[in-house]
């Protein structure tokens, strides 16, 4: 249990540091779901989003690259996510998808606020430390396609038991995330922004109002 603490307190902290240090430059786009949910949404152009996962496929490559050197060196193994022992591949896929989407809520929300690269890097360290510690003995907490796909790639097992989920749920869980904060979180937001609008008029009515039968009173006095 303390290594799993470990394990996701480091996983949100590098987070933190690289959302931090990039997000005023790239937006740091390290997960492909993200990028994808992007797209969908209209936030970003296509093009330069689909440039952004080539680099991120890229850069999982290399990563799995230094990974195989260390692993050669002390036998650690590659550190990809697969699913636990006790645990059947419908419910791998259930959990991977419904952490991705609780982080990408989360995203959103920061986004739409417009916090910057350091709040927003705090909140996604967070909630990727809890995701970890909830799922993360389960299905190896990957909630992004390609910390499975380089790994593997480089390991000669591009194919292993379970690899479809890492592919599949963070892009669904993402999609789900970025869609339920577009249609129900912001459309709740703009209806409380519109009572509120008319009840600021309404006070203000009525403040008229009584403005106006006060003078029409001194008026008569």
């Amino acid at each position: 249990h303390t290594d799993g603490i470990a394990v996701a307190f480091v996983h949100g902290l590098i987070l933190f540091f690289t959302i931090h240090i990039g997000g005023d430059i790239s937006g740091a786009h390290f997960n492909p779901a993200v990028s994808i949910t992007f797209i969908v949404t209209g936030m970003e152009n296509w093009i330069k989003m689909l440039i952004y996962i080539a680099f991120q496929i890229l850069g999982s490559i290399l990563a799995g690259t230094l990974l195989l050197i260390k692993a050669n060196t002390d036998k650690t193994g590659m550190g990809y996510p697969r699913p636990g022992p006790n645990t059947n591949l419908l419910a791998v896929f259930i959990f991977e998808t419904i952490a991705t989407f609780l982080l990408l809520v989360g995203v959103f929300v920061n986004i739409k606020r417009k916090h910057n690269a350091t709040m927003t890097g705090l909140f996604v360290g967070i909630a990727v430390f809890i995701d970890i510690l909830t799922v993360g003995e389960d299905t190896g907490a990957s909630m992004n396609p390609i910390r499975a796909l380089g790994p593997s790639i480089i390991d000669g097992d591009p194919f292993f038991y379970g690899f479809w989920i890492y592919l599949t749920a963070p892009i669904l869980g993402a999609l789900l995330g970025a869609l339920y904060h577009e249609f129900v979180i912001k459309q709740k937001k703009s209806l409380y922004r519109e009572k509120t609008v008319d009840r600021d008029r309404t006070e203000n009515s009525n403040i008229n109002d009584q403005l106006m039968n006060t003078k029409t009173f001194e008026e008569s006095i």
